[in-house]
């Protein structure tokens, strides 16, 4: 019968590795551009993608979370 689906799909039941490659991707392209005190303030709270991942990766699979940050970034870069 024709479902519309290809039959050649791959199952992923473990998204570990593809999310910690996703934080990866985002520590490359938001941190390594910063200017060092700004980088220093991230590595402050998250010494490397891993240990963001690690903070993060409970919400990630949630389709309704929020996100509200604690501080101003603005405000303590300034």
């Amino acid at each position: 019968f024709e479902s519309g689906v290809a039959f050649n799909l791959e199952f992923i039941l473990d998204e570990r590795d593809i999310l910690l490659e996703t934080i990866k991707d985002f520590w490359r392209a938001f941190v390594y551009p910063l200017n060092k005190e700004r980088t220093d303030a991230i590595l402050d709270v998250f010494a490397a993608p891993e240990s963001l991942f690690a903070q993060v990766a409970s919400i990630l699979n949630k389709a309704n979370a929020h996100i509200t940050p604690q501080i101003n970034l603005d405000d303590v870069w300034k």
